[in-house]
């Protein structure tokens, strides 16, 4: 035991660590909810709700009471996870234990990411670290929503990956396109990227390009198919429909058309909802998979017929994603409210209005909220700076692994594209490992000059001394 932690110390301490953390801040947050563990821990997406329904023998239902109705929102890795974790366990603050500590895995496993990506020690423990004790992180692992199972598996689909492309083993290319597929029934979002992987796979082998390439890519995609099967074949039995869940096309319709009727109208985006509800929007959280067609023939015309707002809400989604903080969502977790309203998009209010906007800065710069400029100002930076690393990194060093991490943080951008003005930092966590990573490699030449010129300073206080 003793030669395990001397061995895997750094991992250790990044685990303790992260857990420290986790249980500080769900602590502060019990408090808050008044000691309602369910309050504290259920989150808005019903998992927890459809897991209690699995446990009282009610089917996989959203649904308070009868008749129950089959769900086609939420895949099902995180619910089956939470039954069967509440079943085997017994309680749910033993269920809540248990995420708590799987979620302090996932900065560990962000720390073996960034080792295949840059051969650079310090910058891995430095990802590790940031992982452990980034806000947003931590507040989505002490609430049971799906980031946290979703990371643990897609991290481990990457690194089975970027292990294929060092070994080019059939065993890491199988565990990664099963990783991958089980992280899709967690999270839908990822549905599309192993097209993605495949065309990669066949580009890493233009050189010794045959049978054997096309074979790999192949085989990749059938067993992610394989792995989502089931699921999207119980969607085909209850739905009528081929799919794994309808998050994507009722976003299309009942988040993004709204985005783009409010700027096109000045208004904000809670009134354009509430009045394609009126009509015939679903809410997101009890859509059918069955209106997934529906729900895209109407959401089409809309966009299209108003181009511009449409261009102004996905370059405004666009750069939110990189750049929102999440700090005001962890705040407000914790019953801090802000006395204002920016009144919209902060972007979208100093383009209209820079006095106004100036003003609620200076306003909030004097408050609790202080913390949200700050953060702001952060994320804009290692933006800039992961920007700057990924390009040095293409230049210098083009491994496999980096290339496909830069793709990745790009697929997710625009997968996040459908959100319109509802982006936050959610939509970005799974990827942070790797904006992190470029933005600390990034960073190498400006320290390397800084101490350079440390050096080259105490050198000629020397010489003034003598």
């Amino acid at each position: 035991m003793k030669n395990f932690f001397r061995k895997h110390k750094v991992a250790v301490g990044i685990f303790v660590l992260a857990l420290a953390v986790r249980a500080v801040f769900f602590a502060a947050s019990y408090e808050i909810n008044g000691g309602l563990l369910l309050d504290t821990i259920g989150g808005a997406d019903y998992y927890q709700v459809i897991a209690q329904n699995i446990i009282d023998g009610h089917g996989y239902s959203t649904d308070f009471a009868p008749p129950y109705a089959p769900n086609s929102v939420r895949p099902p890795v995180m619910p089956y996870f939470l039954a069967g974790s509440y079943m085997l366990l017994g309680s749910w603050g033993a269920v809540l234990a248990l995420y708590l500590l799987l979620g302090s895995f996932v900065p560990i496993l962000g720390m073996w990411l960034a080792r295949k990506i840059t051969s650079s020690p310090a910058i891995a423990v430095g990802v590790a670290v940031f992982l452990a004790v980034e806000p947003f992180g931590v507040l989505f692992s002490t609430i049971f929503y799906s980031e946290t199972i979703f990371m643990l598996l897609f991290f481990a689909s990457l690194l089975y990956l970027f292990k294929y492309f060092e070994s080019g083993r059939w065993f890491d290319l199988f565990v990664s396109a099963s990783f991958l597929g089980f992280a899709t029934l967690t999270k839908p979002v990822v549905q599309y990227l192993p097209v993605f992987i495949a065309v990669f796979l066949l580009y890493e082998a233009r050189k010794r390009f045959g049978r054997t390439a096309f074979l790999r890519a192949g085989v990749y995609l059938l067993i992610f198919l394989a792995a989502i099967s089931p699921w999207v074949y119980r969607n085909y039995l209850l739905f009528d429909t081929v799919g794994i869940s309808s998050q994507s096309t009722v976003n299309l319709y009942s988040v993004l058309v709204p985005s783009v009727l409010a700027v096109e109208n000045g208004t904000s985006w809670g009134e354009e909802f509430m009045a394609l509800r009126a009509r015939d929007a679903a809410d997101p959280n009890s859509s059918s998979i069955a209106q997934a067609g529906y729900y895209t023939s109407r959401a089409l015309p809309i966009l299209l017929s108003h181009p511009l707002s449409l261009t102004l809400v996905s370059a405004n989604t666009a750069l939110n994603f990189f750049i929102h903080d999440g700090v005001y969502d962890v705040l407000r977790h914790l019953d801090i409210h802000p006395d204002q309203s920016m009144g919209g998009p902060a972007l979208f209010v100093a383009l209209k209005n820079p006095a106004k906007a100036l003003g609620l800065t200076a306003h909030f710069a004097a408050s609790p909220f202080a913390l949200v400029l700050i953060g702001r100002v952060f994320w804009v930076a290692l933006t800039i700076l992961s920007a700057y690393g990924a390009v040095r990194y293409l230049r210098r060093e083009r491994k496999a692994a980096g290339a496909v991490a830069i793709i990745i943080v790009l697929y997710f951008m625009l997968t996040t594209l459908v959100v319109g003005l509802a982006v936050n930092a959610r939509y970005r966590l799974p990827v942070n490992i790797f904006i992190v990573t470029f933005a600390a490699y990034g960073a190498v030449p400006f320290i390397l000059r800084a101490r350079r010129g440390s050096a080259h300073g105490i050198t000629d206080e020397i010489d003034n001394a003598q």
